[in-house]
């Protein structure tokens, strides 16, 4: 083979390859969410309530993407009670389901100091309690450097005692 059949198969491949990634980017679609499982209270006292959670996707991508950060709001019984913020970058494969873990943190104090007041917050502090638990918010990822959000609002009961 000479050189310049060499460089002509150089060009040839290249010209696959950018023709292939183009078309790939074309296509690209949002990934879907699917669900928030796996709610589990940590940690529960007075001073602090933990819950962990996981939030499902699907990347229905030929293409891997990164996962850039979180923001999201969560409630609880429709009383605010904080913000889930992540700027930690994760690359997800091509076709894969894929989850990011959510640590929720905050005072119970906010949660029952508003529906009963202090009294009947301590006291349902030692009861089981059902709280309505909303995440909501946006999931920050990028595929092929092209920054996009992906919405995410659910609602789960959960039992913190």
């Amino acid at each position: 083979m000479t050189l310049n059949n060499k460089s002509s198969l150089t060009y040839l491949i290249l010209a696959i390859f950018i023709c292939k990634f183009h078309i790939s980017c074309n296509n690209l679609e949002k990934p879907v969410f699917k669900t928030i499982e796996n709610i589990e209270v940590n940690k529960a006292n007075f001073s602090k309530v933990i819950i962990q959670a996981d939030a499902v996707f699907e990347n229905p991508n030929q293409m891997s993407i990164n996962l850039v950060g979180t923001d999201l709001e969560v409630e609880g019984n429709n009383i605010n009670l904080g913000k889930v913020i992540q700027q930690r970058e994760v690359k997800v494969n091509a076709k894969n389901e894929f989850s990011i873990p959510i640590i929720i943190t905050f005072p119970p104090q906010k949660l029952w100091q508003d529906q009963k007041g202090l009294i009947g917050g301590l006291i349902d502090a030692y009861l089981d309690r059902e709280v309505s638990l909303r995440i909501f918010g946006t999931i920050n990822m990028k595929a092929a450097g092209i920054p996009f959000k992906l919405s995410i609002d659910q609602t789960r009961v959960v039992k913190i005692k």
